[in-house]
């Protein structure tokens, strides 16, 4: 089974000094599933995936004379997570493995200002 979470809000505007009433909206959407697999009463694994994707609006991006209120950061984070489980009456072992990759890229009026 993989569950979905979607968030979204419209927004608000949140800086006293903006005049301009525009909001600052935030979309995130989620897929995460968890499997494993027994072998026998003592030897199990396990996969975890993560995914998150968004989209998030705000003020007061760039420098001096580029400086913005139209300013929006995109993300994407992964994380995957396996495992093997052995387990005795007396003891308990794991070994395990797990990656994360994350990307970002931030948006001055709609042109990218930085990304990693």
């Amino acid at each position: 089974m993989l569950p979905v979470l979607a968030s979204e809000t419209d927004g608000f505007n949140s800086r006293l000094d903006d005049n301009s009433e525009d909001l600052d909206g935030y979309r995130n959407n989620t897929i995460h599933t968890r499997l494993g697999y027994l072998f026998s009463e003592n030897l199990s694994v396990q996969l975890v995936a993560r995914n998150n994707r968004g989209e998030g609006e705000f003020d007061k991006c760039g420098f001096g004379a580029s400086a913005s209120n139209d300013c929006q950061s995109d993300f994407e984070q992964t994380n995957l997570r396996t495992s093997v489980n052995y387990t005795t009456d007396t003891s308990e072992h794991e070994i395990s493995y797990a990656k994360t990759l994350v990307e970002r890229e931030n948006f001055n009026q709609q042109a990218s200002s930085y990304f990693y």
